[in-house]
């Protein structure tokens, strides 16, 4: 009864070293940085966005915005259509339906496809470059957006 007992306490604690460890390994993972992160830019919008960003990423965010207010490129851009498709991806944040696609990563860097759904108007995805800092997953560069469907 005794070895019994102590084999089924063996097996509970090797049990839960291993959920313990695989708990570990997900939420370490850049597929679980960006689940986190998606969940806030739903709930907060672009704010939510700012934590999970690089000094390197926020720049690219910022000069995005300086586009923005750019009369000369916006002329050129508007004449393309795709600040206006920009603009609304960056206005409508929250209410775009994100998925992860592929990941390719190493230990330290991960290259990842973000897929977007606005409603069936904007369609595409963004790659994204991903680094581990302080010990998180973070974003350090965002590419420009691919559109697969413009419905406007």
């Amino acid at each position: 009864m005794k070895k019994t007992l102590g084999v089924l306490v063996a097996i509970m604690l090797i049990g839960a070293i291993a959920c313990g460890g695989a708990f570990a390994i997900i939420n370490n993972s850049p597929q679980y940085a960006l689940k986190i992160m998606i969940d806030e830019v739903t709930e907060f919008g672009l704010e939510g966005l700012m934590p999970h960003l690089t000094g390197e990423a926020r720049d690219v965010i910022d000069s995005l915005a300086q586009v923005s207010d750019n009369t000369i490129l916006n002329t050129i851009m508007g004449t393309l259509n795709i600040d206006n498709y920009v603009g609304t991806l960056k206005s409508k944040i929250s209410e775009i339906d994100w998925s992860i696609g592929n990941i390719l990563r190493n230990k330290e860097r991960a290259n990842v496809y973000l897929d977007f759904n606005y409603d069936n108007k904007l369609v595409g995805e963004i790659e994204l470059d991903m680094i581990r800092e302080d010990g998180e997953w973070k974003i350090c560069d965002i590419g420009f957006p691919v559109f697969d469907e413009i419905n406007w």
